[in-house]
């Protein structure tokens, strides 16, 4: 097997290291240094700048998240049956699958991380998911009937506390290890009440 080239390697050392610290707390001479690399000026060569690389990172670890979006979103947007829990699970299930991945639970944080930021409004240009968020947000306000459009906006935004929570690994210690599936229905169970704390999945 060929070793991985020097591009690769910053990838994973600033994987590794945003997962860890968050964007802010590392520095490009920490991610060459942890890469091994012997051109301090690896990270210009091959990514222009720090907020490069951090695009490049997360683009490399939503690649699964995009695919599975992507091939799920349509359907359910031309599907008016679709159903409240149909969303979430397409929404979540990836998370989840993911998370079960190899190096999944260091990509899972690094995702948190993205997610929180995105929250604040602090997160670089092109390095989010939020096309596709923004088509699930859509998707779960026309399953919330006589919701008005800004408390379901709220929902939605109080929602992402739980793949948070889930994906940074602090809802593991409360129950014993579960299956994936099982995980998804908990996790899809609990969004639901999010959103519709005065009634049922529709």
């Amino acid at each position: 097997m060929s070793e991985p080239s020097t591009r690769d390697r910053l990838l994973d050392a600033a994987e590794e290291l945003i997962s860890e610290r968050g964007f802010a707390g590392v520095s490009t001479r920490q991610v060459i240094e942890r890469a091994g690399a012997a051109n301090g000026a690896a990270v210009g060569y091959h990514f222009g700048s720090k907020d490069n690389l951090y695009v490049a990172v997360l683009d490399r670890a939503h690649a699964p998240l995009r695919e599975a979006f992507d091939a799920a979103l349509p359907g359910l947007e031309a599907d008016p049956d679709a159903s409240l829990e149909d969303v979430l699970t397409a929404y979540l299930e990836p998370l989840v699958r993911l998370r079960n991945s190899e190096h999944g639970e260091r990509q899972a944080r690094l995702l948190a991380i993205d997610l929180v930021e995105r929250q604040r409004g602090g997160t670089i240009d092109g390095a989010t998911l939020a096309p596709a968020m923004q088509r699930f947000e859509r998707l779960v306000a026309q399953r919330l009937p006589g919701v008005p459009p800004r408390e379901a906006a709220w929902r939605w935004d109080a929602l992402q506390g739980l793949p948070v929570l889930y994906m940074l690994g602090l809802l593991d210690g409360r129950r014993p290890r579960e299956q994936p599936g099982a995980t998804v229905r908990r996790l899809v169970r609990h969004a639901a009440g999010t959103l519709m704390p005065d009634g049922v999945i529709a």
